[in-house]
Protein backbone atom coordinates (compact mmCIF):
# COMPACT_ATOMS: atom_id res chain seq x y z
CA UNK A 1 0.00 0.00 0.00
CA UNK A 2 2.75 2.45 0.99
CA UNK A 3 4.76 1.66 -2.16
CA UNK A 4 1.71 2.26 -4.35
CA UNK A 5 0.87 5.48 -2.50
CA UNK A 6 4.45 6.70 -3.02
CA UNK A 7 4.31 5.73 -6.71
CA UNK A 8 0.96 7.51 -7.18
CA UNK A 9 2.36 10.66 -5.54
CA UNK A 10 5.47 10.46 -7.73
CA UNK A 11 3.33 10.15 -10.88
CA UNK A 12 1.52 13.37 -9.99
CA UNK A 13 4.66 15.24 -8.92
CA UNK A 14 3.74 15.16 -5.21
CA UNK A 15 6.11 14.26 -2.39
CA UNK A 16 6.02 10.65 -1.20
CA UNK A 17 3.59 10.25 1.74
CA UNK A 18 5.73 7.38 3.07
CA UNK A 19 9.36 8.36 2.39
CA UNK A 20 10.79 5.71 4.75
CA UNK A 21 9.12 2.40 3.85
CA UNK A 22 10.99 0.56 6.60
CA UNK A 23 9.08 2.55 9.24
CA UNK A 24 5.63 1.93 7.74
CA UNK A 25 3.36 -0.22 9.91
CA UNK A 26 1.00 -2.82 8.52
CA UNK A 27 -2.22 -2.34 10.48
CA UNK A 28 -4.99 -4.85 9.89
CA UNK A 29 -7.87 -2.63 11.00
CA UNK A 30 -10.44 -5.41 10.82
CA UNK A 31 -8.32 -7.63 13.04
CA UNK A 32 -8.05 -4.74 15.49
CA UNK A 33 -11.82 -4.26 15.94
CA UNK A 34 -13.23 -7.79 15.49
CA UNK A 35 -12.85 -10.79 17.80
CA UNK A 36 -14.00 -14.35 18.27
CA UNK A 37 -17.29 -14.16 20.16
CA UNK A 38 -17.85 -17.05 22.58
CA UNK A 39 -21.26 -17.93 24.01
CA UNK A 40 -22.01 -19.18 27.52
CA UNK A 41 -25.37 -20.58 28.57
CA UNK A 42 -26.15 -22.08 32.00
CA UNK A 43 -29.47 -23.49 33.20
CA UNK A 44 -30.55 -24.74 36.61
CA UNK A 45 -33.98 -26.15 37.38
CA UNK A 46 -35.85 -28.02 40.09
CA UNK A 47 -39.27 -29.65 40.05
CA UNK A 48 -41.24 -31.55 42.61
CA UNK A 49 -44.30 -31.69 44.75
CA UNK A 50 -47.13 -33.90 45.85
CA UNK A 51 -50.69 -34.65 44.70
CA UNK A 52 -51.77 -31.37 46.29
CA UNK A 53 -48.85 -29.02 45.56
CA UNK A 54 -46.49 -29.01 42.55
CA UNK A 55 -43.69 -26.63 41.66
CA UNK A 56 -41.16 -25.97 38.93
CA UNK A 57 -38.37 -23.42 39.35
CA UNK A 58 -35.69 -22.59 36.80
CA UNK A 59 -33.02 -19.99 36.19
CA UNK A 60 -30.77 -19.21 33.25
CA UNK A 61 -27.67 -17.18 32.55
CA UNK A 62 -26.82 -16.43 28.91
CA UNK A 63 -23.78 -14.42 27.80
CA UNK A 64 -22.54 -13.75 24.28
CA UNK A 65 -19.72 -11.43 23.33
CA UNK A 66 -20.28 -9.50 20.11
CA UNK A 67 -17.85 -9.93 17.22
CA UNK A 68 -17.16 -6.19 17.43
CA UNK A 69 -15.08 -5.23 20.48
CA UNK A 70 -17.05 -3.77 23.40
CA UNK A 71 -20.33 -5.32 22.24
CA UNK A 72 -22.41 -8.23 23.45
CA UNK A 73 -25.60 -9.50 25.01
CA UNK A 74 -26.36 -11.13 28.35
CA UNK A 75 -29.49 -12.22 30.14
CA UNK A 76 -30.42 -13.47 33.59
CA UNK A 77 -33.83 -15.08 33.89
CA UNK A 78 -35.90 -16.82 36.54
CA UNK A 79 -39.18 -18.72 36.25
CA UNK A 80 -41.42 -20.27 38.88
CA UNK A 81 -44.65 -22.24 38.44
CA UNK A 82 -46.84 -23.35 41.35
CA UNK A 83 -50.01 -25.48 41.31
CA UNK A 84 -52.10 -25.96 44.43
CA UNK A 85 -55.10 -28.27 44.52
CA UNK A 86 -57.43 -26.60 47.02
CA UNK A 87 -60.27 -29.10 46.60
CA UNK A 88 -61.53 -31.60 44.03
CA UNK A 89 -63.16 -28.75 42.10
CA UNK A 90 -60.84 -25.83 42.87
CA UNK A 91 -57.23 -25.34 41.78
CA UNK A 92 -54.87 -22.36 42.13
CA UNK A 93 -51.92 -21.85 39.77
CA UNK A 94 -49.30 -19.12 39.69
CA UNK A 95 -46.64 -18.38 37.08
CA UNK A 96 -43.91 -15.77 37.32
CA UNK A 97 -41.04 -14.99 34.98
CA UNK A 98 -38.40 -12.33 35.60
CA UNK A 99 -35.48 -11.37 33.38
CA UNK A 100 -32.78 -8.75 33.04
CA UNK A 101 -31.01 -8.26 29.73
CA UNK A 102 -28.07 -6.09 28.78
CA UNK A 103 -27.28 -5.31 25.17
CA UNK A 104 -23.97 -3.54 24.57
CA UNK A 105 -23.19 -1.77 21.32
CA UNK A 106 -19.70 -0.39 21.04
CA UNK A 107 -20.64 2.06 18.29
CA UNK A 108 -23.21 2.63 15.60
CA UNK A 109 -22.60 0.14 12.82
CA UNK A 110 -25.14 1.04 10.20
CA UNK A 111 -24.11 4.47 8.97
CA UNK A 112 -21.32 6.14 7.05
CA UNK A 113 -19.40 6.87 10.28
CA UNK A 114 -19.41 3.29 11.53
CA UNK A 115 -16.19 1.70 12.81
CA UNK A 116 -16.66 -1.15 10.33
CA UNK A 117 -16.63 1.28 7.41
CA UNK A 118 -13.60 3.05 8.85
CA UNK A 119 -11.81 -0.29 9.35
CA UNK A 120 -12.45 -1.23 5.73
CA UNK A 121 -11.21 2.05 4.30
CA UNK A 122 -8.47 3.17 6.72
CA UNK A 123 -4.93 3.07 5.48
CA UNK A 124 -2.98 0.00 6.63
CA UNK A 125 0.08 2.24 6.76
CA UNK A 126 -1.43 4.22 9.67
CA UNK A 127 -0.77 2.94 13.19
CA UNK A 128 -3.54 2.44 15.76
CA UNK A 129 -1.57 4.29 18.46
CA UNK A 130 0.91 7.15 18.41
CA UNK A 131 4.33 6.74 20.03
CA UNK A 132 2.86 8.46 23.13
CA UNK A 133 0.33 5.61 23.54
CA UNK A 134 -2.63 7.79 22.57
CA UNK A 135 -4.95 6.85 19.73
CA UNK A 136 -3.84 7.98 16.29
CA UNK A 137 -6.70 10.11 14.99
CA UNK A 138 -4.83 11.00 11.81
CA UNK A 139 -6.05 7.85 10.07
CA UNK A 140 -7.52 8.85 6.75
CA UNK A 141 -10.16 6.67 5.11
CA UNK A 142 -9.59 8.27 1.75
CA UNK A 143 -12.38 10.83 1.52
CA UNK A 144 -10.98 13.36 3.96
CA UNK A 145 -12.67 11.88 7.05
CA UNK A 146 -10.22 11.28 9.87
CA UNK A 147 -11.01 8.71 12.51
CA UNK A 148 -9.73 5.66 14.35
CA UNK A 149 -12.04 2.62 14.33
CA UNK A 150 -10.26 1.07 17.33
CA UNK A 151 -10.92 4.19 19.41
CA UNK A 152 -14.55 4.13 18.26
CA UNK A 153 -15.21 0.59 19.46
CA UNK A 154 -13.12 0.72 22.63
CA UNK A 155 -14.17 4.13 23.91
CA UNK A 156 -17.84 4.16 22.92
CA UNK A 157 -20.24 2.76 25.52
CA UNK A 158 -23.86 2.15 24.64
CA UNK A 159 -25.47 -0.24 27.14
CA UNK A 160 -29.19 -0.94 26.97
CA UNK A 161 -30.84 -2.66 29.96
CA UNK A 162 -34.28 -4.25 29.97
CA UNK A 163 -36.01 -5.60 33.09
CA UNK A 164 -39.16 -7.71 32.72
CA UNK A 165 -41.54 -9.34 35.12
CA UNK A 166 -44.48 -11.34 33.83
CA UNK A 167 -46.93 -12.93 36.23
CA UNK A 168 -50.19 -14.78 35.98
CA UNK A 169 -52.47 -16.29 38.62
CA UNK A 170 -55.38 -18.61 37.90
CA UNK A 171 -58.14 -19.87 40.14
CA UNK A 172 -60.23 -22.53 38.44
Amino acid sequence: FARLANEAASNTGQPAPYPNLAEVVNTNWQEEIFRIAPVQNYNLSATGGTNIFKYAISSEYFDQDGILLNSGFNRYSFRANFDLKISEKLKFASFITASRTKKSNSAETGDEFSPIRFALFSSPADPVYLSTGEYNFDTNIGDGILNNPVAQVKESVNDNYTNRILSNMVLQ
